[in-house]
C-alpha cells in the first residue's frame, strides 16, 4: 500500500496489538547448500548478502577457515587465504549435504553430481593450500646441544 502526500502514517503499535512482540525480530534468511547467500569478510564483494554469524553454518565455516590458518601458518598469501575461504565454503556444503544423507532425505540426481563436484573441488583446493604439511623440527635440549661440543 502507498501513502500519497498528506496521508497520516500507521499508528504505532502498542503493547497487546497483533505483530507486537515480533516487531524487532530479524528472521535470518534459510541457508542451503545451494544457497548463493555465502560470503567472508575479506571477500565480501564476490557475494550477494553475509552469512549471519549466529548460525551453525558460520561456525562451522569459522572453525574450518581457523584449522586450515593454523595449518599453513601466520605468513599466508592472498592466494591461500582465498583457498582456504573457497574450502571452507565447500565444507560447509558438503556438511549440509551429508546432513540431508544422515537424516535419510530423498537426494537427487543433481545432489549426486553436485556432492561429487564439491568434493573434487575441496580436495583440489586442499592440495593447492598445501595438504603435506612438513614435519616438525625436532630441537635438541640445551643440555644436548652442551654434550654434543663438549662443555
Amino acid at each position: 500500500m502507498m501513502f500519497q502526500r498528506g496521508d497520516a502514517p500507521s499508528p504505532k503499535l502498542q503493547r497487546g496489538d497483533p505483530g507486537y512482540d515480533r516487531r524487532y525480530v530479524h528472521e535470518t534468511p534459510k541457508v542451503g547448500p545451494y544457497s548463493r547467500q555465502y560470503t567472508s569478510r575479506a571477500w565480501s564483494d564476490f557475494a550477494l548478502i553475509r552469512l549471519d554469524k549466529r548460525t551453525k553454518e558460520a561456525a562451522l565455516i569459522q572453525k574450518v577457515r581457523k584449522a586450515l590458518q593454523a595449518h599453513v601458518g601466520p605468513n599466508r598469501t592472498v592466494v591461500q587465504n582465498y583457498l582456504i575461504d573457497r574450502t571452507a565454503m565447500l565444507a560447509l556444503r558438503l556438511a549440509q549435504i551429508d546432513r540431508r544423507i544422515v537424516e535419510e532425505e530423498t537426494l537427487t540426481i543433481l545432489d549426486n553430481s553436485q556432492t561429487v563436484a564439491w568434493h573434487n573441488a575441496m580436495i583440489k583446493c586442499l592440495v593447492a593450500i598445501g595438504v603435506n604439511k612438513p614435519a616438525s623440527v625436532i630441537r635438541p635440549s640445551l643440555n644436548e646441544i652442551r654434550a654434543e661440543v663438549g662443555l
